[in-house]
């Protein structure tokens, strides 16, 4: 009996003995399972008697435990599963839950840390302040090692890079100096792990996608992922404009990053619209139009705006290139645009509310209102700060893990991180990595813009082109974004980003992979090699080479799965 399993052929004695593996594998599967249950309700007993405040998220606790040991199991059997994971939880959680008793997704601890975990469960935020990770670390730790674990095994280890690591490597290398450069002058470890983490998480999602990501249904699943993830979001805003229509901007209906997320819902319909491809997922897209534009103009953020503003001529440039047989209706739907546009700019221009936000942050660069004014004084005086700590040390960078110099008061804001976290990223790179760190983030930048449209040209599939469109898309709303909101430290779009790179970095191996099949099949469709001629039977061959049912192996016959 020959058992193959992960791709692992093992010989076995008889029908009887792969029994025996079937039930000795259930033993353990119970096993596990009787271990998980008791772990859960051990997790119950623990809070009853060293935290009675939390003994209302018992349950809550019991699930986190159960898929917390789920995790290893499911991202060994499948090391993709983990990059679909660390996606979907990127779109759905916050590192920062400051708006949990509207949205019940912050309640998710996926990317806090100890401290945060027991300040919002324990309410004491000392309880688990050793804990300076978070439990989204461990899964791309799993994730990773499980990956080279399996294909060295398999011999196949093989570094696919991507056209963007050359650079995206400088810069990282550039980012660990000037954590090294902020610990050596005074700077603190846990301030610097919040600054850094997030672009470690792009580096980090940008190489298991590219060696993740190897067929064209990955990529699309991710798309579905994503898209899930982020209607999740869009209905719990639309939930909260409901039951509060008159929501100011400065409450918000979801976290600011969500504004941005949002996009990705307008781009994505509009891209595999244009494409004409998968048309469940273009459906998909478009059916959550509706509450994502509620959610993103119910939550008041201008960056959100302007990032969409960028965006959205670089996708209809792109796919007139890219999309040829689709341009006659790319111009119909960008005249109509254009007319919609021109009737809705001079009716909105002075409006209040929601529905104005997009007229309201296009005016606000010449005559902004009194709450936008105050927000462009607070980050003026900060962008000023920024310069004033970046000529401190304009070469070797002013490094990680500090405040910042602040001369000029900035009003309005108060948190642990008002002095460390700007809302300019594109000053606080300048000012952490000096001139050095600021050439090479924006060569990382330049270098997708070249590469990426070339990428997509090589490509003949027109899903793989519009899930590139949508990439470079994703990377001119997180520049935007980040000079305006705080997007280069946040975990969430600086994932999806990386993400999508990643994808689109590996788009030419993936065309390369289809058409390679479908030669192969061509190949072996067309004319079947001919059966060889059976052998004529040996009647000297010795018993010890005979065939099997030569053998009498016990319990085996034939008919017998071999």
């Amino acid at each position: 009996m020959i058992e193959t399993s992960y791709r692992r052929v093992e010989l076995l004695d008889s029908v009887e003995s792969y029994r025996e593996r079937i039930r000795a594998r259930w033993t353990r599967i119970w096993g596990l399972m009787l271990v998980t249950l008791g772990a859960s309700m051990g997790a119950i007993i623990v809070i009853r008697f060293l935290a009675p405040s939390a003994l209302l998220y018992s349950p809550l606790v019991a699930l986190a435990v159960l898929f917390v040991m789920a995790v290893p199991v499911i991202v060994w059997n499948n090391p993709r599963a983990g990059l679909y994971l660390l996606t979907l939880f990127a779109c759905i959680c916050v590192q920062s839950p400051e708006r949990r008793q509207r949205d019940p997704l912050e309640w998710l601890p996926f990317y806090w840390s100890g401290s945060v975990i027991s300040e919002n469960y324990m309410g004491n935020p000392k309880a688990l302040d050793f804990i300076n990770f978070n439990y989204a670390e461990l899964v791309m730790i799993m994730t990773v090692l499980f990956w080279l674990t399996r294909q060295i095994t398999l011999r196949e280890l093989k570094f696919y890079p991507g056209a963007f690591f050359p650079w995206l490597a400088l810069f990282a290398v550039w980012v660990c100096w000037g954590m090294f450069r902020g610990l050596t002058t005074g700077g603190s470890l846990v301030v610097a792990l919040w600054e850094m983490r997030a672009q470690a998480y792009f580096f980090i999602a940008y190489l298991m996608a590219t060696h993740l990501v190897t067929e064209r249904g990955h990529a699309i699943t991710l798309l579905w992922i994503m898209l899930v993830g982020i209607s999740m979001k869009s209905f719990v805003g639309t939930a909260n404009w409901i039951k509060n229509p008159n929501v100011t901007p400065d409450q918000g209906v979801l976290s600011h990053e969500d504004s941005l997320l949002m996009n990705l819902i307008f781009l994505g319909a509009l891209v595999f619209w244009l494409a004409r491809q998968e048309p469940q997922l273009k459906w998909a897209f478009l059916l959550m139009i509706p509450t994502a534009l509620i959610s993103s103009l119910a939550n008041g953020r201008r960056a959100g705006i302007a990032s969409f503003i960028v965006a959205f001529p670089a996708v209809v440039m792109l796919s007139a290139v890219l999309l040829k047989e689709r341009r006659k209706a790319l111009i119909r739907f960008s005249v109509a645009f254009g007319l919609l546009t021109a009737i809705y700019l001079p009716i909105a221009w002075n409006g209040q509310g929601a529905w104005a936000l997009p007229a309201r942050a296009i005016r606000s660069r010449t005559s902004p209102d009194a709450r936008d004014a105050a927000s462009d004084a607070y980050r003026y005086a900060e962008n000023a700060n920024l310069k004033l700590t970046r000529d401190t040390s304009p070469w070797l960078g002013y490094g990680y893990g500090k405040p910042y110099i602040v001369a000029h008061t900035q009003w309005g804001r108060v948190d642990p991180f008002a002095n460390v976290l700007p809302h300019n990223g594109i000053y606080w790179v300048w000012m952490r990595l000096g001139h050095p760190g600021f050439v090479l983030f924006w060569m990382c930048v330049a270098n997708v813009l070249i590469q990426g449209p070339m990428l997509m040209k090589r490509v003949q599939d027109p899903r793989l082109q519009a899930i590139g469109i949508l990439s470079i898309a994703a990377l001119l709303m997180l520049i935007i974004y980040g000079e305006y909101d705080l997007s280069f430290a946040n975990y969430r779009p600086m994932w999806l980003t990386g993400t999508l790179l990643g994808v689109l970095a590996a788009l030419p191996r993936i065309d390369a992979g289809q058409e390679a099949a479908k030669q192969t099949v061509s190949n072996t469709g067309d004319s079947p090699p001919p059966p060889e001629p059976p052998e004529a039977p040996d009647s000297t061959l010795p018993p010890r080479r005979r065939l099997p049912w030569q053998r009498q192996i016990p319990g085996w016959s034939p008919g017998t799965d071999w």
